[in-house]
Order: C-alpha cells, then structure tokens, then sequence
C-alpha cells in the first residue's frame, strides 16, 4: 500500500487514516488474508493519486493488519510494522502488488552501539519529561526496550520525522549510524520544545502484543483525548464507565469492536466547541431584518426569546413554528441561528418512530442507526447550535419525543447520554390540530399567516427570482422581469398563502431562460405577460367572476392553510338533502343548524316552510375544528339557492351563527383574511366579536379590504344577497325544504 506522508518502522504499531479507493482494497485484502500481512512504501511525491514503481521508496515495511474501522471518509486501520524490505517491482490487481525482499537490521553490536543506546535513553527520558502528561506513556514504554534497534526505530517513530529523516534512519546500514540519527533528531526536538513546542501524543503508540497486550493503541487514543476535553460530569462518568467496560472485554470480540467504536465516535463530538451568542437586541434585530422580509409579528417575539435568554441565563420553552407550507417557517428557523451567531441543523420528524430517529435504536435491533441528534451535532461541530424539528403534521407522538429531550436524552445506539442543555430546538410543522392541548401548552406557539399578494410580489422579486437564475447559471441583472408580468404570474397560477408555487413556477422561468440565452446566446433577456401565458397558460381567472345563485366563498381553515374555499348549493324538487365533496358527511351537523336558522327566520328572511331538496358541494376539505366557522357560509348558501338570489361575488364570509342568530368570534383572523385577498374579494363579513382584533392586523391588509363587521345573520344576509337588502322585513314567498334527512 502507498502512503502519501511518513515512514513507518519495526516494532511500531500506527492508526491510518485511508480514503484511497486502491488503499482501502489492499487493506480489506491484507485483512482478509491469514498472514494479514501488507507492505507499507512511502510516495516521493504525496501529491501523485496512483503511484507507480518510480514514485515511491524503494524502502518499506511489512506490516501485520490488526484492526480497521469503517469511516463515512474512508477507513481507519491499525498497522504494526514488522520488517524491513526492499522494493523490486510492482504489479497491478485491484490494487497494486508489491515483489520485495526482506531485510535484516542495521549491523553492528559494540560499546559504541551500547554508549549510543544508553545516551538516547537519557535523552528520550528528557524529551518525554518536557513533554508532561503527553509523554508518560512513551517514556515508560522506551525504558523497556532493550533491543537498541527497537529502541531506535520506537523514538523515529515519536519524532514525526519528516520523510527525508526517516527514511535515512530506516535505511541506515550501521546500527551505530541508525543511533546518531536519532540522537541528531532528539536533540534537535528538545531544543525546539524547550523553546515553546509542544509535543504530540498522537505521535507515539506502543508496540502491538498480541500475545500479551498492556493496552490497545485505539484505547490509548481515547485515554489520551478523554484528558484534554472538558466534558460535563455526567458525560464523563459515562465514558469512564464504557472504558472499563472495554478493559474487561477480549480485542478480538464483536462487543469490543462495537464499545470502541461507539466510543470513539462519540469523542468526535464537539463537547468543548461552542459560539458565542449575539445577545444585544439592537443587532439581533438587524440580523433578522437582513434575513427575513416582512413577518414583524415573528420578529418581535424572536425579540422577546433573546430577552429572556439574556435575562434569565436559560432557554425558554420549545418554539413551534406552525404554518402553511412555504410560509417561511424553516427560513425563521435559520435566520434565528444566524441573528444568534449559531450553527443550524434541521431534521425531519416524519417517521413511523420519531422518538428512534432523533435518539438512536440499539445496535442489536435489526436496521439499528444512529440518531439524527447526534450526526447533527457532529455536522455542526459545535454543542450548541439551532435545531430546526421539521414535520408535515405535528402529532402526540412527535411532540412528546421533542419534549422529552428536555430531560434526560440519550444516543440509543451507543448507550451513551447526550447533551442538550446548549442546543436550541424549533419545531417547524404545517398543523397542530391533532395535538393534545395538554401538549400543545408545553411550546411557544407561533403562527406564520403566510403572505399578501404585495408580499409574495417583493419576495419573489428581491428574493426567489434572484435565488433560482443564479441556480440556473444566469446573472439576475441579466433578466428583465416586468411587473405585469410577475403580477399576473401570481394571481393566475399561484393560490396557497406560501410560497411553495411560486417558487416552483420561478423555478420553470430561470430553466426556460437558461435555454434561451443557450439557443439565442443573448445577453439581456426579458420576459413579459405574454410570454409568461404562453409557457403556463391562462391559469385561474383572477377576477371573483359574476353574481349567481348559490355560490358564497366561505374563509375557512384547509389542510393547506386558509383559503377562500367556494361552497355551492342547488335546489332539489323532491324533498331531500345532498352533501358532496371531502368534508360533507362532517358538516352535516352544521348544514342542520343552517336549516334551523332559516326556518326560524323565515319571516324576515322570505322564507316558506313548503318542502324542497338541497344539494351543498364543497370542494376542498376543511378542517374539523373549523366547521362550525363556516356556518355562516352555510346559511347564506342556501339561502340564496332556495331563494333563487345571486350573491355577491366579491364578498368573503366567516364565522359561525348561534341559534339566536348571533354571529360567533372566530379564530385565525388574520389567516383568512390573507386568503381573501389572495382570491381577489374586495369585502369580508364578519363577526363584530373580532372587531377588536382588527387594529392588531398589518396596515396593509386592513386596507386591501373592506371590512364589515355585523352582529346578527340578518345584517350579513344583506350584504351577501343585495337582492334582500331592502326587503329583509317584507313578506317573499319561497320554496324552501323544512326537513334533512340523517
């Protein structure tokens, strides 16, 4: 095997580190074999990535393979050098095959070689004692090597000699020359410690003994390392207990083999490596500004966190960030991290056991892992970054693993604990509605509304855009996107309070693009309406269309955030009622409330009690715990299908009507009014309760609409029906259903 750095001697065992595809063949072959036996040489040029007879020494080692680890980058072995042999010729397999011959050591055997190996001794026992700690292991170890070649080839080994120096000591004829070298080399290393150096204890590892080992070279490693980082008690306790563990097992054994590298990899961890928080308000705050565009409301609670944290030297509860898909949830996530001046890992929470993929499964299971926590934690490399938990719908069973890593968390599959006690954890999710209150108090709940149509048009031009032409090779001040253009883009093909959509269609813009500017090789490229129709179609009218029976937008909470959902109805000749759609079994209670409503007033209303048949279409799935807000809707539907009465098309309604006729408050206000104006409406019904809300809104909404707040069924019917305005107390006579069958 070729080595691109250092020389390696007899007697002395080395852990290597190999990402070579043909290095890492060789080992698996070598480790494979009965002898394990593979021949180290040294490249004159590290540089060169398949070295050929002329670029490496003819000078190696034999070396016995005892042990190697698979790594993400490659392998990590331990080698023990055995003899010394000269290179002849090199073949080719898989990976190449070295002819050499096996040499005997330098010669020579005298008082000369016997002062020579007496004074190194003196001088490696002066070397190891400036070395402090570091160097205890190896001064005891040379004080034990009688053999002056051993002793000779242990201390170049520790000196990290360069691979000049080291292949003149290996080479040395004269043992006595071998021993000047080495003296040359040591002196050389004292003067320079004496001056400041600092000696390096990975440098030097102990002669590998299998037939009767002190200590494994790896478990020397992690006593080494477990005293130079600064580890909490319990962690250290923890590690303590696993190396005793190792001590009693054989080197051999598939449990030694899992302990060591459970244990190794968890050292990798960055336990000592944290940064320092940006806690001053005022540039916490231009951070976020620089981030995120919009979004105030979530600015000035991430502002009131950074208090806390500032104040009571603590984290405060969990942050669950809930919102429709596209909304910026994850953007919020990162652009904390960022204001803080932290590191920021993000991991999916969508699997059949949450709980297993942030902590680990034991390593005896079948399909066992590590947990996202930890390779988060090691791609951060520091123990206290942002932790973004992301799933579509946030369940008990999410919750309560998010919530227990408040306690006592573990890494599973290395049985060790982890620390997250620095760590700030965010849940980013699409929904909480199947979430126990119980679990739902433990977090601080934050609602992204999503965007107005004047948002999602800045953040598609200063942002999106930009983002996906650069993706797609294309400088942004190359394009021209007109105004029109990018309006109308957004109205006709875009509907969902994101930006998810938006910027997919970016996505297919820059594509096109970049193949015109392929095809035409022009520099400037501008693209208006025209063109825009031509790649996406017409897409959904943007105006509310034109006054008819039976049709009201109820603003109602979907599985994909708010939207203005369109509920029609039909009038039926026989008596009988039809619900179809994703939710209709589950509004059948609302739409009796509605008919009960009616009935009650149908002498204001116009309202006869002959029998008739409905037929009520929804066609997007609301969310049970809104189906009492769309009653209103409800009402007003059927109403003006029975009474054969157009409805205004540019009116919104929300809210819930009480048997008294009393509109109900609502909740997510600011949600549904977002969605209005994303559909175009230019008016919205709704409940008076909320008219307190409303100064709260963002200037800019409460502007784009006209916002009616009514108190009973009647006065939201005549908005609704223009027709009943002025005839809400005179007597009309109508066909309507008086009974619904269950």
């Amino acid at each position: 095997m070729a080595v691109r750095n250092g020389v390696f001697f007899p007697g002395s065992a080395s852990i290597l580190s190999v990402g070579r595809a043909t290095s890492m063949a060789a080992l698996r072959a070598a480790a494979a074999a009965p002898d394990k036996t593979i021949v180290l040489l040294t490249q004159k040029k590290p540089e060169v990535e398949e070295p050929g007879l002329d670029d490496l020494h003819w000078l190696g080692v034999r070396a016995i393979v005892h042990r190697f680890t698979e790594r993400e980058n490659g392998l990590e072995v331990v080698v023990e050098g055995r003899d010394r042999v000269r290179l002849f010729d090199l073949g080719w397999q898989p990976f190449p095959v070295a002819q050499v011959q096996l040499l005997g050591g330098p010669t020579g055997e005298g008082e000369v070689e016997e002062e020579l190996h007496e004074e190194l001794l003196e001088q490696s026992s002066r070397l190891f004692e400036l070395a402090g700690q570091a160097g205890d292991t190896a001064a005891r170890l040379a004080a034990d090597l009688d053999n002056p070649d051993e002793l000779v080839c242990f201390l170049a080994s520790a000196l990290s000699l360069s691979t000049e120096e080291g292949m003149a000591v290996l080479g040395a004829e004269r043992l006595q020359d071998a021993q000047r070298l080495t003296l040359e080399y040591l002196h050389d290393r004292i003067e320079r410690m004496e001056d400041g150096d600092e000696f390096s204890a990975s440098l030097v590892w102990p002669p590998y003994n299998e037939d009767e080992p002190d200590e494994s070279p790896s478990l020397e490693l992690l006593r080494s390392r477990l005293a130079e980082m600064e580890l909490p008690v319990d962690i250290l306790l923890a590690v303590g207990q696993e190396l005793e563990k190792l001590e009693r097992l054989e080197s051999d054994s598939v449990d030694y083999q899992n302990v060591l590298t459970g244990l190794e990899l968890y050292l990798e961890l960055p336990w000592s490596v944290r940064t320092e928080d940006n806690l001053d308000l005022d540039t916490f705050g231009q951070a976020l500004d620089e981030q995120l565009y919009g979004l105030e409301n979530i600015k000035q609670r991430l502002l009131d966190r950074l208090s806390w944290m500032r104040l009571a030297g603590s984290r405060p509860p969990v942050l669950c960030l809930v919102g429709p898909s596209g909304s910026g949830k994850t953007a919020v996530a990162q652009a904390l991290a960022a204001a803080l001046g932290r590191q920021f890992e993000a991991i999916s929470l969508d699997h059949a056991d949450p709980g297993a993929v942030l902590q680990g499964t034991v390593w005896t299971q079948p399909g066992a892992a590590i947990g996202q926590l930890f390779q988060a934690l090691r791609r951060a490399q520091t123990i206290n970054p942002v932790l973004a938990l992301e799933s579509e719908q946030l369940d008990r069973l999410m919750a309560e693993s998010v919530l227990s890593l408040g306690e006592r968390p573990r890494e599973e599959y290395l049985g060790l604990p982890l620390d997250l006690s620095e760590a700030l954890l965010v849940v980013t999710t699409c929904s909480i509605e199947g979430l126990p209150q119980r679990l739902r108090d433990r977090f601080e709940v934050l609602y992204l509304v999503g965007y107005d149509p004047d948002e999602k048009r800045e953040l598609a031009r200063r942002h999106l855009l930009p983002r996906q032409l650069r993706s797609a090779g294309l400088e942004p001040s190359t394009v021209e996107l007109s105004e029109p253009a990018l309006e109308w883009l957004l109205k006709a093909h875009t509907d969902e309070p994101g930006m998810a959509q938006c910027q997919r269609l970016l996505r297919e813009v820059a594509a096109r693009l970049a193949r015109r500017r392929v095809e035409s090789e022009t520099e400037h490229l501008i693209v208006e309406q025209a063109q825009l129709q031509e790649w996406f179609g017409p897409g959904r009218p943007v105006e509310p269309g034109l006054p008819r029976p039976g049709r009201v937008r109820a603003l109602a909470m979907t599985t994909g955030g708010a939207a203005a959902v369109a509920i029609e109805a039909l009038r039926l000749p026989e008596e009988e009622l039809v619900l179809t759609g994703p939710d209709s079994q589950g509004l059948r209670d609302q739409v009796s409330l509605a008919r009960s409503l009616l009935l009650a007033r149908r002498a204001s209303l116009g309202v006869s009690s002959s029998k008739a048949g409905l037929h009520l279409h929804l066609p997007e799935a609301v969310l049970a715990t809104d189906y009492a807000h769309c009653r209103l809707a409800l009402t007003v539907v059927s109403l003006s299908a029975c009474l054969d009465l157009s409805t205004d098309p540019r009116v919104g309604l929300l809210g819930g009507v009480s048997l008294a006729g009393q509109l109900e408050w609502c909740d997510h206000l600011e949600e549904k009014l977002l969605a209005a104006r994303r559909a175009g409406l230019e008016r919205v019904v709704l409940p008076a309760a909320n008219q307190a809300e409303l100064h709260r809104l963002p200037a800019a909404l409460r502007e784009g609409l006209q916002l009616i707040a009514v108190e009973t069924l009647e006065e939201a019917v005549a908005v609704a029906i223009p027709a009943l305005a002025a005839k809400l107390t005179a007597d009309r006579e109508a066909t309507f259903f008086d009974s619904f069958r269950n």
